[in-house]
């Protein structure tokens, strides 16, 4: 055909791509890595004819090359990406393959953040994009992934089953989430799906892990877990040595602290957490809070579920910078709360846990914030004094 007079029209009517296509599947069929290299030659000739042919044939191609020659299969699979377009992901499936192919990591990422898409496929293809950008170095790609799967478990009880399951695989998602993070994470689902017994022993986990670094957040995970009527045994050695808290009642700080804030000393308190639901305690807070001290003043950022991690860490970040304590509150997405943790730390800023979700439990959180950041100045006055003196 190729050395006739009619070529033109044998191509043009698909002839020759369809020979191609079965000379190149039947190289790759003998499984002889010999005849891989010249298999695919015959595959990249008629590129722009694999469209014609069966989603059975192209995945029997794709995976017999697979077995011989990991980066020729890579090469296939892009092309069927680039004609097949989202029919690709049916046929070709998702796997470690990706890994070498930042084409097809591209265009699942776009397939991943397409809101039209069913929350289910877009689950599915990030358990795949999230493995395969960790071991590509894409942390930022895996960090949206691992918060995008959380927002839509949040939604879907099926989905949320699934990603239950799919954590416990640390390869899926570490070093992107830590430990804790993880933990957070499975707490938030199981109570969703009313799953309390379970995440109980999940916040239990929660509580050993945090109680060296946070154990502040320690003690506030134990009321929590109490304030969700936990049974004895699972509180029995939830234990934080009081020495490891930091002390509000250091001698004479106190008084000195409560002073001043009743005398309308300002503190900024900015407060990260919660839904609209919390967001209905606002003025409440405010109001008993300017009521015994008229100087503190409270930013409540109420971030949800649905939230963009990334933009609204870039907004946050600065908010607490400039604040002298900041409260974040349990119910907020896991990456968001991992960023900001980290970011407190630079320059360091107080932050106090919120474990609760009721109105007097945040109410309690601002106060201790405002003694905390309030606490700091006094004792950075002292240090001056201290400075002075020698």
């Amino acid at each position: 055909m190729m050395g006739s007079s009619r070529t033109e029209a044998y191509e043009s009517a698909g002839v020759v791509g369809q020979c191609r296509f079965i000379v190149a599947a039947c190289r790759v069929g003998r499984l002889e890595p010999s005849e891989v290299q010249p298999a695919l030659a015959d595959w990249m000739a008629i590129d722009a004819q694999a469209g014609r042919f069966p989603a059975r044939h192209l995945r029997r191609v794709f995976e017999n090359a697979q077995l011989v020659d990991e980066a020729a299969a890579v090469r296939i699979a892009e092309t069927i990406w680039r004609v097949r377009k989202g029919e690709a992901l049916d046929i070709l499936g998702v796997g470690d393959w990706i890994v070498e192919s930042g084409e097809v990591q591209e265009a699942l990422l776009a397939l991943a953040r397409d809101e039209r898409q069913p929350r289910a496929r877009r689950f599915e293809v990030w358990k795949s994009l999230v493995p395969a950008a960790i071991r590509s170095g894409r942390a930022g790609i895996a960090e949206e992934g691992l918060d995008t799967m959380e927002g839509l478990a949040q939604d879907d009880s099926g989905i949320a089953r699934e990603f239950l399951q799919w954590l416990e695989d640390r390869s899926h998602y570490d070093p992107v989430w830590d430990e804790s993070a993880v933990l957070r994470a499975r707490a938030q689902i199981l109570y969703r799906l009313g799953k309390d017994v379970d995440a109980h022993e999940v916040m239990r986990r929660l509580f050993f892990a945090v109680r060296e670094r946070w154990p502040e957040e320690a003690v506030h995970i134990r009321e929590y877990l109490e304030g969700r009527g936990a049974a004895g045994e699972t509180l029995r050695d939830l234990v934080v040595p009081a020495e490891s808290v930091p002390d509000s009642r250091a001698e004479g700080e106190t008084d000195e602290v409560d002073a001043r804030l009743a005398a309308g000393e300002r503190v900024r308190v900015l407060f990260v957490g919660g839904n609209e639901t919390q967001a209905r305690y606002d003025d409440w807070v405010q109001g008993e809070i300017a009521r015994e001290w008229p100087g503190v003043s409270v930013r409540f950022e109420h971030t949800g579920w649905s939230s963009n991690v990334g933009s609204e860490y870039e907004r946050l970040r600065p908010l607490a910078a400039t604040s002298d304590a900041v409260v974040l509150m349990v119910m907020m997405r896991t990456t968001l709360g991992q960023k900001l943790r980290a970011a407190l730390n630079d320059p360091p800023r107080p932050w106090i846990p919120c474990t609760g979700t009721g109105r007097k439990t945040v109410l309690d959180s601002v106060r201790r914030a405002a003694r905390v950041g309030m606490q700091q100045r006094v004792r950075r006055r002292q240090g001056g004094m201290a400075g002075c003196a020698r």
